[in-house]
C-alpha cells in the first residue's frame, strides 16, 4: 500500500495502523483470506476484499476509521445474497461499491443496505443472479451516476419511485432477457442495451430519451431492422453502435436524420446488411467513424453512391469487402468504388461526347434550316419584283395602245 505525503495526518495514522494489522496475512473466521488496502490516484483508498468466499457482506472486524475513508469497496467474486444495513453503516465516504459475481437475485435485498451511503456515485451488480430490477434503492444513493446490472437474468424493470429525481447518467443493462424498456429512466447519457431482446417495435420508445449520447445496441437477436426515427430526435447523440447484429438486415432511410447534429461515431460492423439507403448520405458525410465490416454487402449500382464516404476528408470508413455478385466476392470497397468511379467518368465522358455530337448535328440542321427558310424568302421577294415588273409593261403597253 502506498500512503500519500499529501494525505491528512489523520487518515496516515489510521491507515498505518490498520497496514500493521494487515500485512500480518490473517485470515477470516471461516479460513479465508483477510481482505487488504490499495491507494490509488493521489490517495483514494481501496478495499479488496473480492475472492474471499464471504456469504453475507462482512467487514465488521475491520477498524471503524479506515471505512470512514475508503472511496472504493471491491468485494465481487463471492457468495453474497444479502446486504445488510449494519455491514456498511461505516462506509460514509464510500464512492464505488462492487458487488460483480456473487449471488445476489433482487435488488430489493439492497434497499436498506445502501442507506448509509449518500456519496456513492458507482455501483457494480453485474454477473449475479437478479430476475427484477426495481429503483427504490435509488432513494438511498441519490447521488448515484453509474449502474451495471449486465449480465444477469432480468426480465423486467419496475417504473422509477420519482423519475425526475433519478441522477443515474450511465445504465449497463446488457446481457439480460429484457424485452421492454418502458421503465428505464430516461435522462441517462450513457445506455448499453446490448445482448437485450427489445424488439424494433419497442426501441421506439428511445426517441424520448433526449439526453442520450452513448447508445449501445450490439449482439440483439431481435433486431432485425430500424424503424422510422428511432434516433433520428435525439439531438444529443454522438455515439451508437449495432455491432454483431447478426439478424439486423435493413436500416430505415429515416433512421438517422439532420436532428442528429451531434453524431459522429457509427458502427455497423458484423451485421446482414447488403445495402444502405442513400436517404442517409448527408448524416453519414458529417460523421468521423462510420465501421461497415463483416456485413454480406452486394456491390451493385445501389451503394455506387457512397464512393463519396471514401472521399470525405473527415470521415474515416474502414475497407470493407463485397459479397455479392460471385465474381466480386472478397473485392475491397475502395477497390470497388474506385472502378465504379472511373466507370462514372469514362460513361460521362463518352454521354457528353454523344450530347456534343447531336448538339452540332442539331446546329447544322438549324443553320440548314435558317438558309433554306432565307432562300424562299429570297424567291419570293424575287418573284414579286418580277410580277412588279410585268404588270408595270402591261400598263405600259395598254396605255400606248389607246
Amino acid at each position: 500500500m502506498v500512503i500519500s505525503r499529501t494525505m491528512p495526518i489523520a487518515n496516515r495514522l489510521i491507515l498505518l495502523a490498520w497496514l500493521s494489522v494487515a500485512t500480518l496475512s490473517t485470515t477470516s473466521a471461516t479460513g479465508s483470506p483477510s481482505c487488504f488496502t490499495e491507494t490509488y490516484e493521489e490517495n483514494k483508498v481501496l478495499l479488496n476484499c473480492a475472492h474471499t468466499h464471504m456469504r453475507r457482506l462482512n467487514v465488521s472486524g475491520h477498524d471503524a476509521g479506515l471505512k470512514r475513508v475508503v472511496y472504493m469497496l471491491d468485494v465481487s467474486d463471492n457468495e453474497i445474497s444479502v446486504v445488510s444495513e449494519r455491514a456498511l453503516s461505516d462506509f460514509a465516504g464510500l464512492n464505488i461499491l462492487i458487488l460483480s459475481r456473487n449471488r445476489l437475485n433482487d435488488t430489493r435485498a439492497l434497499h436498506f443496505g445502501l442507506r448509509s451511503l449518500a456519496r456513492l456515485q458507482v455501483l457494480d451488480l453485474s454477473f449475479n443472479k437478479l430476475e427484477h430490477l426495481s429503483w427504490g434503492f435509488l432513494q438511498n444513493v441519490p447521488g448515484l451516476k453509474i449502474l451495471d446490472v449486465s449480465n444477469n437474468l432480468i426480465g423486467a424493470i419496475s417504473p422509477p419511485p420519482a423519475p425526475e429525481k433519478v441522477a443515474l447518467e450511465k445504465l449497463l443493462i446488457s446481457h439480460n432477457p429484457l424485452r421492454c424498456i418502458e421503465n428505464v429512466p430516461i435522462g441517462v447519457r450513457d445506455l448499453d442495451l446490448s445482448g437485450t431482446e427489445a424488439t424494433p417495435q419497442e426501441l421506439t420508445r428511445l426517441s424520448a430519451f433526449n439526453n442520450l449520447v452513448y447508445l449501445k445496441l450490439d449482439r440483439m437477436p431481435n433486431l432485425n431492422e430500424t424503424l422510422k426515427r428511432t434516433f433520428g430526435e435525439l439531438e444529443n447523440l454522438e455515439e451508437v453502435s449495432f455491432r454483431s447484429c447478426r439478424n439486423l438486415v435493413r436500416l430505415d432511410e429515416d433512421t438517422f436524420s439532420r436532428g442528429n447534429r451531434k453524431l459522429r461515431w457509427v458502427d455497423l460492423s458484423h451485421c446482414a446488411l447488403t445495402t444502405l439507403p442513400k436517404k442517409l448520405e448527408p448524416v453519414l458525410l458529417r460523421l468521423q467513424w462510420l465501421d461497415l465490416r463483416g456485413n454480406p454487402w452486394s456491390c451493385d449500382r445501389r451503394i455506387h453512391w457512397m464512393w463519396r464516404l471514401h472521399l470525405a476528408p473527415a470521415l474515416t470508413v474502414p475497407e470493407f469487402r463485397c459479397v455479392n455478385p460471385p465474381g466480386l466476392r472478397n473485392m475491397g470497397s475502395s477497390n470497388f468504388l474506385a472502378t465504379r468511379v472511373h466507370l462514372h467518368s469514362v460513361h460521362s465522358k463518352m454521354l457528353a461526347g454523344v450530347w456534343l455530337t447531336i448538339l452540332i448535328g442539331a446546329a447544322a440542321v438549324a443553320v440548314y434550316m435558317i438558309k433554306r427558310r432565307l432562300n424562299r424568302i429570297k424567291l419570293n421577294v424575287d418573284t414579286a419584283k418580277y410580277s412588279v415588273r410585268h404588270y408595270s409593261r402591261l400598263n405600259e403597253s395598254s396605255d400606248n395602245v389607246y
